[in-house]
């Protein structure tokens, strides 16, 4: 009987430090860990990671480190967090180089609109100041959601939204 529980407790133990030996930033996202990582910690990672403290000592610390060393404990520059009800801004800076319509877009994963698209008018030398804004609806929270900022309807940039 012995025999068996020590087995069993090893068993459990391996499949443990397997499991964290991943991180939970590098199992949940997966593409931070090619991306250039920003400024901003996503503490949903951070406190998964310490929930493997419960597990062990060991267990914690692999996790942590493993998120850190990958940069899977930090929000990618591609990728933009917002709840419902949060008004996201895109503000550009700088003299105008043509008469262009920019235009800031919330969409699906089948490029379908969630909310209006915000738009401004930027004529030729004049200085761009203005920000472009959107209020995240309600379906941010249970689907793939993407911002993009268009020029004259070319797409030049767009972040994932990640729900906070």
């Amino acid at each position: 009987m012995d025999m068996f529980r020590n087995r069993y407790l090893v068993a459990v133990a391996l499949a443990t430090m397997l499991v964290s030996s991943s991180g939970c930033g590098t199992l949940l996202y997966p593409a931070r860990r090619d991306a250039k990582a920003s400024t901003t910690l996503d503490t949903r990672v951070v406190i998964l990671d310490c929930l493997w403290f419960f597990a062990g000592i060991i267990p914690g610390v692999v996790a942590l480190a493993v998120d850190f060393v990958t940069e899977a404990a930090y929000f990618s520059e591609g990728e933009a967090h917002a709840s419902s009800g949060d008004t996201v801004s895109v503000n550009v800076y700088g003299a105008a180089p043509a008469d262009c319509m920019m235009e800031l877009r919330l969409v699906d994963s089948n490029g379908h609109d969630l909310t209006k698209p915000a738009c401004v008018a930027a004529v030729t030398g004049e200085e761009l100041d203005s920000g472009l804004s959107l209020v995240m609806p309600s379906e941010v929270e249970n689907q793939e959601a993407t911002l993009i900022l268009a020029l004259d309807g070319r797409e030049q940039v767009r972040w994932a939204v990640v729900p906070r």
